[in-house]
Formats: C-alpha cells, structure tokens, sequence
C-alpha cells in the first residue's frame, strides 16, 4: 500500500507534550487508532483515513478533517502553544507564577 502524504504536515502534540509531525493519512490513522477515547467525530476521521488509504478519499480532505479534529481535541501545536502561554500568562498575572519568588 503507497503511503499517501499531505501536502503540508499537521504538527501535533502527543504523550506528555511531545511534537509530532502527520504527514500522511497513514500517521494520521496511527495517531487515531491509539487515541484513548472515541467518539462520532473521532470515527468519522478515522473511517476517511480508511477510505483514503483505499484511494476513496480526496487526501487534503482527510488532512483537514484529521487538523479540526486534533483542534478539538486540543493537541494541534499552534492552538495548544497559543492555550499554553495564555495559561501561563494568566497564572503570572495572578502571581501564581511557579518557582521561587525573589522579592
């Protein structure tokens, strides 16, 4: 079976924070079969990494299908480094920042 590849990679967060880039319908059926939870939106993305990988699916479909679901699920690296500073932003603003407070 040919490897099908995105026209541009969807960078992602996995496991403790860790980058990963999608690059294919195949990454992307990987990263959805191990995902921990399920759901409708969860297997209608990974019934179209099946279809494609079968030549039934436009592949820039399942790329953008595969990217609003990692948004969703909060792991697209862009939205969870934009969350990750507004987060941290807030915390120090209502001084709980982490670590030592040197007055």
């Amino acid at each position: 079976m040919p490897v099908i590849c995105f026209e541009k990679p969807v960078s992602i967060f996995v496991g403790l924070g860790f980058p990963r880039e999608v690059e294919s319908i195949w990454d992307a059926f990987v990263v959805l079969n191990e995902w921990p939870t399920r759901g409708p939106a969860h297997e209608a993305v990974l019934n179209a990494c099946r279809a494609g990988m079968n030549g039934k699916f436009d592949v820039e479909t399942i790329r953008d299908a595969f990217e609003a679901f990692a948004r969703e699920a909060g792991i697209l690296m862009p939205d969870a480094l934009e969350r990750s500073a507004h987060i941290s932003t807030s915390s120090v603003s209502r001084g709980l920042a982490v670590g030592p407070q040197w007055r």
